[in-house]
């Protein structure tokens, strides 16, 4: 699709400088809103917005038959702009929700069909059949047992009975409303229990929480569908595949890429600010994992999975490293463990992109010790000692936020802005 605004800012702007100041949402206006399509259908912690991927595509993927990667997947945002676009791609994740996202939001609805999955809806409300109990030694911590029973007959529904089309929509409208209904505090991604958000469940239930419960499922479900149909409206007639691997350890040196890419655009982790897993434990468990899994997943997420020292090429990261260790000694191990495993794993990636192919990364400076780290710039000095060349840096500040206000944080206001560090490979 032509973009005016695209092609004036690459004819002009993009050559004064290889740090850009921009705004993503005004450069690529063909994009309607943040939350289009199927992206706003579940809210991943800090996933990046679609203006992002779609001005990386536009820009950086000069072969349109070639295969775009995000081995750090989230929300699946790449997945969705891939699919509207008809775009081959390959999304990776530790984390094993990424699977059922896609499910879901890349399932194509149609008005048609409304009426159907009205039904399906109605059937979960009132299926009293085999119930669900998921494997968790703490699942009562986190509902209280009358909510839990009656979570148990929704979830056994949608895993024993529902052979329906529309199954990826009812499960993540379960995802949605158990997290809803339980003892987890709604203003912080993280699994917390709270004493606001127990007040608040304890007070749901002097009153008719049975219907209050019904009442979200169905505004969720219903939500879910529209937001189907209307990703169908810009996908259909496209033809592309879109490869989804969730509960993968992208960061295990044997854990390899075996297709060439043309583009790598991802969001990894920001140091210690996002905890994928331990933000998604209460969702797994009613998904049916186990504790063993979600074990096994909790201790391979950075910065807890202990990798190997390597050397590290980059001057900022020894300058950032000595101030952290002069302040906060017992950070250092998180500083470390970040870099010794993102690093590694941007080289492994390294050997599937194509020769003049284009890595994006999409990071903040996020907070360690009070020290607001250049994650941009390490991956920068590193990686162009590594066959790459620096192409660009596009600065774009938040503009909106969700931040938890009551916490305590030697950076309260949290990462201010964001970059898309782009790197040519050369060799």
């Amino acid at each position: 699709m032509a973009n005016s605004v695209l092609d004036e800012f690459m004819n002009k702007g993009e050559a004064e400088s290889d740090i850009i100041f921009v705004s993503f949402r005004k450069l690529i206006p063909e994009v309607p809103s943040t939350n289009y399509a199927s992206h706003g259908m579940y809210q991943y912690p800090a996933e990046f917005i679609p203006q992002v991927v779609r001005f990386a595509i536009n820009r950086f993927l000069k072969n349109k038959d070639g295969i775009i990667f995000d081995p750090f997947a989230g929300g699946g945002t790449v997945g969705v702009e891939a699919q509207i676009l008809g775009l081959n791609c390959v999304l990776w994740d530790l984390n094993p929700l990424i699977e059922h996202l896609m499910e879901a939001k890349l399932l194509r609805c149609y008005q048609s069909e409304f009426n159907e999955f009205n039904k399906e809806v109605c059937m979960l409300l009132d299926y009293d059949g085999k119930e669900f109990s998921p494997s968790w030694s703490h699942i009562n911590y986190w509902h209280p047992p009358e909510i839990l029973a009656t979570l148990k007959k929704f979830w056994g529904y949608v895993h024993y009975e529902c052979r329906s089309k529309f199954k990826p929509l009812l499960k993540l409208t379960l995802v949605k409303v158990s997290r809803r209904f339980s003892f987890g505090d709604d203003q912080v991604p993280k699994l917390f229990r709270s004493k606001r958000k127990k007040s608040e469940i304890e007070r749901l239930l002097k009153s008719n929480w049975l219907n209050h419960i019904k009442q979200q499922i169905l505004k969720e479900a219903f939500m879910i569908f529209e937001k189907s149909v209307d990703f169908a409206k810009y996908a259909d007639g496209k033809n592309s595949i879109c490869e989804v691997k969730g509960g993968i350890n992208v960061l295990d040196e044997s854990t390899k890429l075996d297709k060439e890419v043309s583009l790598l655009i991802t969001s990894p982790p920001y140091l210690t600010a996002h905890e994928y897993i331990r933000s998604s434990k209460l969702e797994l468990f009613w998904l049916g994992y186990d504790e063993r899994t979600v074990r096994r997943l909790l201790k391979l997420e950075i910065p807890y999975n202990n990798p190997q020292p390597i050397d590290i090429q980059s001057p900022t990261f020894k300058v950032y490293r000595r101030k952290i260790e002069e302040k906060r000694p017992d950070l250092v191990k998180f500083y470390d463990a970040y870099f010794y495993s993102l690093i590694p794993a941007f080289e492994k990636f390294s050997n599937s992109i194509s020769t003049k192919g284009f890595m994006a990364i999409f990071v903040g400076n996020a907070s360690l010790s009070g020290y607001s780290v250049p994650i941009h710039l390490i991956l920068k000095e590193h990686l162009s000692r590594k066959g790459f060349e620096h192409y660009r840096t596009y600065v774009d500040e938040i503009k909106a936020r969700r931040l938890f206000r009551g916490r305590f944080n030697v950076s309260p206001e949290g990462i201010q802005e964001e970059l898309l560090l782009v790197l040519r490979k050369i060799t």
